[in-house]
């Protein structure tokens, strides 16, 4: 999970929540112009990762497939405990997320998706519980510095201790609740790193001074391209280190 910077909402969320404050998402998305504007957003905001496990959202290669994206509601729609609250429009509310691992004809399903549903992620597990004050909230965390460390060797996410201590105990509790060092998901970010890792020891043997090469790494694995956030963008800011740092720095990073 990185931090995410919201645009405003799409203007026809913002109408049809005027003119129907009670309505379902279900209702809402049941016509394709009022719901492709809304997953358009979501998804450029968050530079086409989920929010939960940062995986590419991924656009499906046929017509037999289908994308490994969903609208995910991070405070559960079902709930109507708070009724000054539409849980189902409420814009911060609502964040683009992948399938978990659940959808059997999802995009590249041989490596997404999981027989096992105790191998099953992001909002699989967690279901309609009320975790806002368990888990973290991508719009209310700090651009600097990451909130979450990668294990290169295991792919196992944990939390930074250099983030804010107050924190540390919901980062722990978001990797749980959200099973984000399952087997598949550890297995991606190995891979990715371990790419990396093999880049970066072919440069040094051949000479070249290790801050440079990771300052070069940052700046070509890092920032958004065409729109989009590298996949697993924090096990990478993770793994490159003080110069990841300091290219997101410059480059204005904040979510």
């Amino acid at each position: 999970m990185k931090k995410i910077t919201k645009n405003s909402a799409p203007q026809v969320l913002i109408d049809y929540s005027i003119n129907n404050p009670n309505a379902t998402w279900d209702k809402f998305k049941k016509k394709r112009n009022r719901i492709l504007p809304v997953q358009t957003q979501l998804k450029k905001d968050q530079g086409w990762l989920c929010v939960y496990c940062e995986i590419d959202l991924k656009a499906k290669n046929s017509e037999d497939e289908v994308d490994d994206f969903r609208v995910e509601h991070f405070h559960p729609k079902s709930d109507t405990s708070v009724t000054s609250d539409n849980w189902h429009l409420k814009w911060d509310n609502l964040f683009a997320c992948c399938h978990g691992g659940s959808e059997k004809k999802v995009a590249d399903a041989s490596k997404r998706f999981e027989k096992e549903p105790i191998e099953r992620t992001c909002d699989i597990p967690k279901e309609d519980a009320v975790l806002d004050d368990i888990i973290l909230n991508p719009l209310e965390l700090n651009a600097f510095p990451s909130v979450f460390k990668t294990d290169r060797a295991s792919g196992k996410l944990q939390g930074n201790p250099d983030y804010k201590k107050e924190h540390i105990a919901n980062a722990k509790n978001t990797i749980n609740s959200l099973n984000l060092n399952s087997i598949r998901l550890s297995r991606f970010r190995t891979e990715i790193l371990n790419k990396i890792n093999h880049e970066l020891q072919n440069r040094l043997k051949s000479g070249a001074k290790i801050d440079e090469v990771l300052n070069e790494l940052a700046q070509s694995q890092l920032l958004k391209r065409n729109e989009q956030w590298p996949a697993f963008f924090s096990s990478i800011r993770s793994y490159l280190g003080i110069e990841a740092e300091k290219v997101l720095r410059e480059n204005k990073f904040d979510g």
